[in-house]
């Protein structure tokens, strides 16, 4: 009996003994380590992530989805060459113009301006000389002397050739031989003069027409509200026209 309470005080003491060992190295024991040598570290350089490219849907591809079950897939376009910041690149618009006319002569012109002027209506001119045609005019020319234009006249009127006058353009003058309303009437006469020798030339004749310039779109549209009678028919021509040589 006594035995067996000496083995169980043994058994309890070496127990006790046994968990303050296991409790001391959970909470404050540490084992030693290697010491660290310096000149064994290496450094190694910061890991750059690559920038995600910006990708947009191109509208032209994507209305030509390709089906997918029962989803439709739209094609995306990689747009490698955008600039973050700048703005997209916009057509500038065509500025705005309107004729209004033709006028015949230049006095008319005045009269009609004077109309735009009571209006407030700002406004420029233009003249065309390539406007309507007037006729075929058989020539010779241009002369630039009076002297000149005397030996040609007598040239001719020593070949029979009398009716004719003088045209003077500019700095230059011309002797007109013949006037057509027709261009088949205008070469006729040119091949009876080739027939006889004489060389001469041919042209087409044109009025000179003259236009009043609307460049303001607030103003064009206030002259067609007022109803002005030279507003013009069709307006999208004469934009048009605006920008022809």
């Amino acid at each position: 009996m006594k035995f067996l309470l000496g083995l169980l005080i043994v058994v309890n003491a070496g127990l006790l003994l046994w968990g303050m060992s296991q409790k001391g190295l959970t909470s404050g024991s540490s084992s030693p380590g290697q010491p660290i040598n310096p000149s064994l570290i290496e450094i190694l350089p910061a890991v750059e992530l690559e920038p995600r490219k910006t990708a947009l849907i191109n509208p032209a591809e994507a209305t030509n989805s390709v089906p997918s079950g029962s989803e439709t897939v739209a094609v995306i376009t990689p747009l490698d060459d955008v600039v973050p910041g700048e703005p997209a690149q916009v057509e500038a618009n065509e500025p705005f113009c309107l004729m209004v006319g033709p006028y015949d002569s230049d006095a008319d012109r005045i009269r009609v301006s004077r109309q735009l002027d009571q209006m407030t209506v700002a406004y420029l001119t233009r003249d065309i000389p390539r406007g309507r045609i007037t006729g075929y005019r058989v020539y010779q020319g241009p002369f630039s002397t009076d002297k000149i234009v005397k030996r040609a006249r007598n040239d001719l009127g020593r070949k029979g050739v009398t009716d004719l006058f003088l045209l003077r353009e500019g700095k230059n003058q011309y002797i007109s031989l013949g006037f057509f309303s027709s261009q088949k009437s205008a070469d006729k006469f040119v091949k009876t003069f080739s027939a006889r020798g004489i060389q001469v030339k041919q042209r087409v004749d044109y009025v000179t027409t003259y236009w009043l310039v609307i460049d303001n779109e607030d103003a064009a549209a206030r002259l067609k509200k007022s109803g002005f009678p030279d507003y013009p028919r069709d307006p999208e021509k004469a934009r048009k026209d605006c920008f022809l040589e």
